[in-house]
């Protein structure tokens, strides 16, 4: 699988992480265990994101590809910032699908998903979040209710090899919470990505609208974001709704994929 990697300087969004305490080194104790082989150590070690894409995309049919983003969209800003980049954006991808929050209820503007660059976590992030959802070319998928706390997944990894690289980071993020049940958001937007079509039973589907995000207020120098799913305007977006009564299911799905072992 090929990686790129986001290459920008970000000194402002990383003091303000430091600063509010917010962020963790797990994956990076993972990269220096030797337990888990790899070839990556650094990002200095791969293709810069937007070069990536490119060369991916430009091999792709038109109209064919499924972009998922469960975290930050700096990557996405930068790809449709590229001249060349929008241009296979527009060319070849069929939607963009992205983790997030609820968007409900609609008209009311909520505090920014961590996921996104909310929360004070990241600036530069929110700021790219807010040209991707303004400028993207093609249909965005977002998330209108996620899995609550009893279909989290987690626990089922305590039990496989600690040589697993999953259940060591399951471990190290939450072994200080004492339970190792996390919520499965990043993992239910891929779940839906992979699914929507084969199963189409589970969800339900609303297109009147928007989404938006914005910048709510900026004291003392820190910005606060906001997302709001806008009905007065119409737009080729849609959100998703997972069935409640598919919750147990899919929970039970995604939980039986955490522990299959590494290839």
């Amino acid at each position: 699988m090929p990686i790129g990697a986001y290459k920008n300087d970000d000194t402002y969004s990383r003091d303000i992480a430091v600063l509010l305490n917010c962020c963790t080194e797990y994956a990076q104790q993972i990269v220096n265990d030797s337990r888990f082989k790899h070839d990556v150590n650094t990002r200095d070690d791969v293709l810069e994101a937007v070069t990536l894409y490119k060369e991916v995309l430009q091999q792709q049919p038109d109209s064919s590809v499924v972009i998922i983003s469960v975290g930050y969209l700096l990557n996405l800003k930068n790809l449709i910032s590229d001249d060349k980049g929008l241009q296979l954006v527009q060319k070849k991808v069929k939607d963009l699908i992205i983790i997030g929050r609820s968007w409900f209820p609609k008209d009311t503007r909520l505090p920014l998903s961590m996921n996104l660059g909310g929360q004070q976590i990241n600036h530069t992030a929110a700021m790219a979040s807010m040209k991707v959802f303004g400028d993207w070319p093609t249909p965005i998928h977002v998330a209108g209710n996620l899995m609550p706390k009893p279909y989290h997944r987690g626990k089922e990894l305590i039990g496989m090899p600690e040589n697993n690289p999953v259940r060591e980071a399951y471990r190290i993020y939450r072994e200080r919470y004492g339970d190792w049940d996390h919520h499965l958001a990043d993992l239910e937007t891929v779940f839906y990505a992979v699914y929507r079509d084969k199963m189409p039973g589970y969800f339900s589907w609303g297109t009147n609208g928007t989404p938006k995000i914005g910048l709510h207020s900026e004291p003392n120098g820190i910005r606060y974001f906001y997302n709001l799913w806008d009905t007065s305007e119409d737009s080729p977006h849609v959100y998703w709704l997972t069935r409640e009564d598919k919750f147990a299911e899919i929970s039970q799905r995604i939980g039986d994929s955490l522990i299959q072992p590494p290839k």
